[in-house]
């Protein structure tokens, strides 16, 4: 977007000064305060010349405005996308360690939060990359670099928490058992470690998803709903995929199918 921002300032910059020769040379037509006794030069010939390349640099200036606004709503996509798979991400998250919180007596799952914790990064990244810069300054600007500053890393030191903690207090807990002779014991969400953990990450989680979707909320309000996020954010609650609950196997199993 810098680069559309700077075309549009060249162009209409010269496009300015073109239009300023020409209403100087048309003055000079009308009044006569300057004659040029050059053969090769003329009021009409410079009439003519500054008028053509004013006209030039105004469509240069018409075709760099529509290139920064496409360029605009491109990058807003782009970014109402990644804040909207954030949240999501986030979202699932939180619902998947509450339902395994709420189901102590049910085995720790080793993939409950791995799949989210890729898509998460995958997200974030796309968010720290992302260039917004607008001709004038709006909230959306600096919000999005307000949360690139404070939460991106907040936002991946979490994932990286969930990824590697989780996967350590399973190992943990199944070196205590061997410990205590407990062999091939299946390690439970009530298990102590795991516990602490899922409910320090759940915490950590549900911390930083209003600030997630503040910003997801500002890019809408940006583009004037044109993403209707609070559809999304229904359609994305509705539609989360719980690992902790087996019911639909079961179905899936009696079916032969769920299709």
């Amino acid at each position: 977007m810098k680069e559309k921002i700077q075309s549009i300032k060249l162009n209409g910059m010269l496009c300015i000064i073109f239009i300023a020769i020409t209403y100087l040379v048309t003055l000079n037509i009308e009044n006569g305060f300057f004659h040029p006794n050059w053969w090769w030069m003329s009021n009409n010939f410079a009439l003519t010349v500054s008028g053509g390349i004013a006209v030039g640099f105004a469509a240069g200036l018409a075709y760099a405005i529509q290139e920064y606004r496409n360029c605009k709503s491109e990058t807003e996509a782009k970014l109402f996308f990644a804040a909207g798979w954030l949240y999501s991400t986030f979202s699932h998250m939180d619902k998947n360690i509450t339902e395994a919180l709420e189901n102590p007596q049910q085995p720790a799952i080793e993939s409950l939060l791995k799949t989210y914790v890729s898509e998460g990064n995958q997200a974030n990244e796309i968010i720290k990359q992302t260039e917004y810069i607008t001709i004038l300054r709006n909230e959306l600007k600096t919000n999005l670099e307000n949360f690139k500053m404070e939460e991106c890393a907040k936002v991946q030191e979490i994932l990286r928490q969930a990824y590697f903690y989780y996967d350590i207090a399973l190992n943990e807990t199944k070196i205590d058992d061997l410990r205590s002779n407990k062999i091939n014991r299946t390690v439970l969400i009530s298990d102590s470690k795991v516990k602490r953990t899922l409910e320090i990450l759940r915490k950590e989680i549900e911390d930083e998803l209003p600030r997630i979707e503040s910003l997801a909320e500002m890019v809408d309000r940006q583009t004037r709903k044109k993403y209707h996020w609070e559809e999304y954010k229904k359609y994305s609650d509705v539609h989360c995929a719980s690992v902790t609950k087996l019911n639909d196997f079961d179905e899936f199993l009696k079916r032969g199918g769920t299709l």
